[in-house]
């Protein structure tokens, strides 16, 4: 996507952060005060204020009265480190473990931090209710029918049109609408294989995907993912060169659960590599415009010789869960996907579809995404800080440049099974590492998710994670 310019705020504390990452503002410095970053940066003393504030909010700076701001102390934990895993394609049985999640989620004052749903606080209800109310209003008779019409051309105008910022020409009949990213994600995958197949995965991957091809009668055949870097790109040609592959799912932007973006180059290498095969990657995309940078990352479906990727998104993550509205661009594969989608819901929900497009086009989203990633970026700085501060030495944590979650490698005595249970009995929900996986590996991991309303109880939430963590680390337990 091409880069944004920066709010005056946005660009003196980048260059702030920049300096402390780097090590030239080190913990305990002073860092340069409102007075001088207005000389030092022409801009005035509310815009200053502001950056630091941020930077305050991110647990980077600590104001001190009368005295100013200083650096505070970083504590950086180590990368996690994936452990070996078998490359060899079996059927994936998650579904018990998946729904203890999703139960555990569901009682009444669970802290959720189990979740991979955004607080309703960080999303403009009330605007999208008004859309919501105005759709149904204005087009009541629709209710009455299936609407086979173009009802939701308006809304493949809009995504195409936010599509062609990445550098994607996508035409609004290319796109279609879907109940959410999963149903795209679904039909997509029905499109092109079929029961018995063997689907490549990352590893670790969401457990979401895992139950699908669960579901649909497939195997999944893993290959390593790291927080850094993403999947192995040598792993992947191997497991497509050694392994007869109908498909790859893959989450290129902010994977979840370990939050690695793939650089350009290695975009293009997957792109490259699957092509040469000829084996078609499913893009899961739903994070995609959920980058903390200025610059958002390109979909795989906008690199060159990209004709075998299908992109799946959704306004699910950045907009509203309850709105599920998604897309799938197939290309060649966009009739068996829509046949697919004619058997299993024959049409689109017009009035959400109607409602999505026009809060899209009134251009308030844009505006609701700044705000967002900001928040995420801030939660996601503040509850590393709280981890690093509250778990036992040797954990290890992911740093995400965007999406929800923080990927966390307890020291390995921790089983985050043992953990789930001990925090479901403080209300607190968690994902156990092993859900994410083919073998149940990931033992001594958890995902933790971010984007929640962050209050007192969550703070004492992580604390009160970190103290049962120190317990199922102690060397005397069996």
């Amino acid at each position: 996507m091409p880069e944004v310019t920066l709010l005056a705020y946005e660009r003196v504390e980048s260059k702030i952060e920049a300096l402390i990452q780097k090590g030239t503002l080190r913990p305990g410095d002073r860092v340069p005060s409102v007075r001088e970053l207005c000389r030092r940066e022409g801009v005035s003393k509310i815009t200053a204020m502001q950056a630091l504030s941020n930077l305050e909010a991110k647990s980077l700076v600590q104001a001190r009265p009368r005295s100013g701001f200083f650096v505070q102390s970083l504590s950086r934990l180590p990368l996690p480190q994936s452990p070996e895993i078998a490359a060899e394609p079996r059927e994936p049985c998650l579904s018990d473990d998946v729904a203890r999640v999703f139960r555990d989620i569901q009682k009444p004052d669970t802290i959720p931090l189990g979740a991979g749903t955004p607080d309703v606080t960080l999303l403009p209800t009330a605007e999208i209710a008004r859309c919501v109310a105005r759709a149904a209003r204005l087009h009541a008779t629709q209710f009455g029918g299936y609407s086979m019409c173009d009802t939701d051309l308006a809304l493949r105008r809009e995504i195409a049109l936010r599509l062609s910022r990445s550098g994607g020409e996508v035409s609004p009949e290319e796109i279609i609408i879907t109940n959410g990213c999963m149903d795209a994600l679904n039909l997509s995958l029905r499109a092109v294989a079929n029961p018995g197949d063997t689907i490549l995965v990352e590893t670790p991957t969401y457990f979401g995907l895992l139950q699908m091809i669960e579901s649909l009668g497939m195997k999944a055949i893993g290959v390593p993912a790291t927080c850094d870097e993403g999947i192995d790109l040598h792993a992947f040609e191997g497991t497509l060169k050694s392994h007869r592959i109908a498909a790859s799912v893959l989450i290129p932007s902010f994977g979840n659960p370990h939050g690695a973006n793939l650089s350009p180059q290695r975009r293009q290498a997957v792109v490259d590599i699957s092509r040469k095969r000829g084996v078609p990657v499913i893009e899961d995309d739903i994070y995609g415009e959920l980058g903390f940078g200025s610059e958002q990352p390109r979909p795989l479906r906008t690199m060159n010789h990209s004709a075998n990727v299908i992109l799946c998104g959704s306004l699910s993550k950045s907009l509203s869960p309850a709105l599920r509205v998604g897309w799938a661009i197939a290309g060649r594969h966009a009739e068996n996907v829509r046949r697919l989608k004619w058997i299993s819901s024959i049409t689109t929900p017009h009035v959400t579809a109607l409602a999505a497009a026009d809060y899209l086009r009134a251009g308030g989203f844009d505006r609701h995404l700044r705000a967002l990633r900001k928040t995420l970026e801030t939660q996601i700085c503040r509850i590393s800080n709280a981890i690093a501060k509250s778990f036992p030495q040797g954990t290890c944590l992911s740093r995400p440049a965007g999406g929800y979650f923080l990927w966390v490698e307890l020291p390995w005595r921790i089983d985050s099974m043992k953990l789930r249970d001990a925090a479901i009995k403080h209300n607190i929900s968690i994902c156990p590492g092993p859900i994410f996986s083919l073998e149940g590996e990931f033992g001594h991991f958890l995902r933790l998710n971010c984007a929640l309303r962050l209050d007192d109880k969550v703070t004492q939430a992580i604390e009160t994670l970190g103290r049962l963590a120190h317990g199922l680390n102690s060397p005397t337990r069996s």
